[in-house]
């Protein structure tokens, strides 16, 4: 069993003692994100370019010490199509993409908050070609562990601001020399 399948498996197992012990209903469980990351590192950047899109979502499962836990979703997307002079298309597809576990503290007066996560992030790249009547794919892939730490505020009852910084060692794909994919994010979210 891989060491992801085992961190969904507790989390659901985690999720269900909360709601037991939790008196207080939460509101506003589901989260979904859309903004930009930033690479830290040259290698990263040079895979996915300067700012690609990130996208992320959460759910919240339960209430603890003062705050809020649950699981997230989270990856940066590039896709690249392009067509040579002889007429062959090439698509190439990149990303790295994440979920986990996180803790989000209950916001202040002024819609503060701040929060950590422990996740398993993948790297990958896809790269097709089509020549009319034959397609070809080249897929790589690695993973690791990785955290995260963000901050952010709520704006009003639905809309927040977010900006985080993620850590994951350097990865390498079968097709190319390591690659950091440490990253800060900047996000507009919605909940429910």
């Amino acid at each position: 069993m891989k060491l992801k399948h085992v961190l969904l498996a507790t989390a659901l197992t985690v999720s269900g003692m909360a709601h037991a012990d939790d008196t207080e209903s939460l509101n506003h469980r589901l989260r979904v994100e859309v903004g930009a990351g930033i690479l830290t590192a040259q290698s990263g950047r040079d895979f996915l370019g300067k700012s690609p899109l990130s996208v992320g979502g959460g759910y919240d499962l339960g209430r603890v010490a003062g705050g809020t836990w649950g699981l997230y979703v989270a990856g940066l997307y590039y896709n690249r199509g392009f067509e040579d002079d002889r007429r062959v298309f090439t698509t190439i597809e990149r990303d790295v993409s994440a979920y986990g576990l996180q803790y989000r503290s209950r916001p202040t007066q002024q819609g503060f908050y701040m929060g950590g996560g422990l996740g398993y992030y993948t790297v990958s790249s896809t790269m097709s070609t089509d020549l009319g009547n034959v397609v070809t794919s080249n897929i790589s892939d690695d993973s690791a562990w990785g955290s995260k730490v963000f901050v952010g505020k709520n704006l009003s009852k639905h809309f927040f601001l977010e900006a985080g910084y993620t850590h994951i060692r350097a990865l390498q794909l079968s097709t190319g020399p390591r690659r950091n994919m440490s990253h800060t994010t900047f996000f507009l979210g919605y909940r429910n």
